[in-house]
């Protein structure tokens, strides 16, 4: 599965536990679940 946020508005997207590829595609981050059950992902607003 994989989740597209757009870069304007968040910060760097962490992966906090599972597995999952965390990258940058033009103006959105891309994460990117790998095999598993659970994934938990931190994704902060970027600061104003």
């Amino acid at each position: 599965m994989t989740w597209l946020l757009p870069a304007a508005r968040y910060d760097r997207p962490v992966v906090l536990s599972g597995s999952a590829q965390v990258d940058r595609s033009g103006t959105q981050w891309r994460v990117r679940a790998a095999d598993g059950r659970a994934l938990k992902v931190r994704v902060d607003p970027v600061p104003a």
